[in-house]
C-alpha cells in the first residue's frame, strides 16, 4: 500500500483554502451591511431621547462619531430605572463610514438581558 506523501496532501489542502476563499468572496455583498450610515438603529443629537422595546434576547450597541467621542454621554433607562451597559473593550469593533472618512467608536453594549421598553437620551 502506497503512502500519501506529505507534498500531495499540502497541495490539497492549499487548493481547498483558495477554494474556499473564492467561494466567500463571490458571496461578499460588500461593506454595505457594515456601515452604520446605512444600517443604524437611530441617530439620536445631543439633548434628544429615542426609546425601543427590547426582548431578553436582543443585544444593541451605542456608538458615538469619533470627533464627538469625548463629548458622548449616553444614559439608558429602562421603566425608569437608569440601566449600565457594558463597557466597551480593546478588542470591541470600530465601524468605519463606506466613504471611509468617519469612525465610529463602541461606547458600550446593552444586552441581552430584561425585556421592557428601553429609553437612550443623548446628555453629551
Amino acid at each position: 500500500m502506497a503512502r500519501m506523501s506529505y507534498p500531495l496532501i499540502a497541495l490539497v489542502a492549499s487548493f481547498l483554502c483558495v477554494a474556499s476563499f473564492a467561494v466567500s468572496y463571490s458571496n461578499f455583498d460588500g461593506y454595505g451591511d457594515l456601515d452604520p450610515e446605512q444600517n443604524s438603529l437611530k441617530a439620536i443629537d445631543s439633548g434628544e431621547s429615542f426609546s425601543i422595546v427590547l426582548d431578553e434576547y436582543d443585544q444593541i450597541w451605542v456608538y458615538s462619531e469619533n470627533g464627538d467621542s469625548s463629548n458622548a454621554s449616553v444614559m439608558i433607562t429602562l421603566n425608569g430605572t437608569v440601566v449600565n451597559g457594558t463597557s466597551a473593550k480593546w478588542y470591541d469593533t470600530f465601524l468605519t463610514s463606506e466613504d471611509g472618512k468617519r469612525v465610529y467608536v463602541p461606547l458600550t453594549k446593552l444586552g441581552p438581558g430584561a425585556e421592557g421598553e428601553y429609553v437612550f437620551e443623548n446628555d453629551g
